[in-house]
């Protein structure tokens, strides 16, 4: 695990790597951070959307042989199979309570999907996996226990403050009214 100190501190690491995977829960900041990422290290942004949201195969062909930050919170059941040495994976942990008021305001009703994804990755946990109440617990629970320990890639995990220091944040009171993938 690469540890980092500050967003410069994470830029600078980020840049030894010619494929950056952002993920963590929906509504943890992966729009902003791949985005801004992307923008700082002069590298193609691909968001979600262009992916094919939930599926490997798409995303990794997708990006192709370019250096690339790819956007992938549906992605993050998957985390553990992705493989090479020019691959990093950024895990972000923001308040679980925060990313449930995100989610709320956006009326995201995506946790059913993501709960049966963890659950058809992980079928020795269902017993723990469908205790979840939030999309963001489940996450976590799951990086933390079954994932970070079998990783094949470099990974990190980005605390949500350190995205506070980046050149285009926007803070939580001037969020308020903004559109559901809306970063500035």
């Amino acid at each position: 695990m690469i540890k980092v100190k500050n967003w410069l501190h994470f830029v600078d690491s980020c840049s030894k790597y010619k494929y950056i995977v952002i993920s963590g829960p929906q509504r943890s900041g992966t729009t902003y951070v791949a985005e801004e990422l992307a923008n700082e290290l002069k590298y193609r942004h691909v968001d979600e959307m262009q992916h094919g949201i939930s599926q490997m195969n798409k995303m990794l062909a997708y990006i192709g042989n370019v250096p690339s930050v790819v956007q992938a919170p549906a992605l993050s059941h998957k985390l553990h199979t992705l493989e090479g040495d020019d691959v990093l994976v950024v895990f972000i942990l923001r308040n679980s309570e925060d990313i449930c008021k995100s989610e709320n305001r956006i009326n995201w009703q995506g946790f059913s999907g993501e709960m049966f994804n963890y659950e058809m990755e992980f079928k020795e946990h269902v017993n723990r996996i469908c205790k979840f109440k939030n999309n963001a617990s489940m996450k976590k629970w799951a990086w933390r226990r079954l994932q970070r320990p079998n990783m094949l890639v470099e990974y990190m995990q980005l605390p949500f403050d350190f995205i506070k220091q980046s050149k285009g944040f926007v803070k939580k009171e001037d969020r308020v009214n903004f559109r559901k993938k809306q970063t500035r």
